[in-house]
């Protein structure tokens, strides 16, 4: 049986280059310097659930930046490589970043004046899927943490990050903005970290009193 191959024409370096980033990277990393590695191996070395690592998976395989080899695993393509090799930099940096990230999730316990009722929020019918993702993410790491920020290194590491797509990622950033929700900042005091999204004040505050 001829196995049907999802992926597009073979895209430009130029095109990955932009949209590769973030924990892809990391997979990249994996199977350059290990080898050819199976889903459960990546998701152990990398201390992710399979869940979370099979949809970066499947997209880098749809670029061609790896392949998977039936009854084995996956390996790394030359276009993987390629990406690798210029990102170089990037991976040191976003060491930097998990290790601060790892520093606010070091809380064993949510204290009760950090729980949020966020049913006044999804309640809104005009609350797309995609905003409670993003809302979810920030209130659960507010709950963990005592903080209502998070960095993330540009966009794409956002979106890596929250599970949504690119292209509504603008449109999704601007609603919040508009309905008092999030803000979004600029960052240049870490080096690797260009993107600071944190929950407003007054959300938060009016969240808690529910």
């Amino acid at each position: 049986m001829i196995r049907q191959d999802f992926r597009s024409s073979t895209p430009t370096p130029t095109v990955q280059v932009c949209k590769i980033s973030g924990f892809s990277l990391d997979i990249l990393n994996e199977l350059q310097s290990r080898g050819g590695l199976t889903t459960p191996e990546i998701a152990a070395n990398l201390g992710k659930s399979q869940v979370y690592i099979r949809p970066y998976l499947y997209r880098l395989y749809k670029y061609g930046c790896i392949d998977k080899k039936e009854h084995w695993g996956w390996i790394i393509e030359p276009l993987g490589n390629f990406i690798i090799n210029i990102n170089i930099n990037k991976l040191g940096n976003r060491r930097v970043t998990e290790e601060l990230q790892k520093s606010n999730r070091r809380v064993t316990e949510t204290p009760r004046d950090r729980q949020l009722d966020l049913s006044l929020f999804t309640s809104n019918p005009e609350i797309t899927e995609q905003e409670v993702v993003v809302v979810q993410a920030l209130v659960d790491h507010y709950e963990r943490t005592g903080e209502k920020y998070r960095y993330y290194q540009n966009h794409w590491d956002f979106c890596e990050q929250m599970g949504i797509s690119s292209l509504q990622v603008g449109e999704i950033m601007a609603k919040l903005k508009q309905d008092g929700v999030i803000y979004v900042r600029k960052e240049t005091m870490f080096e690797g970290i260009s993107l600071k999204v944190g929950l407003k004040k007054a959300f938060v505050e009016n969240l808690q009193f529910c």
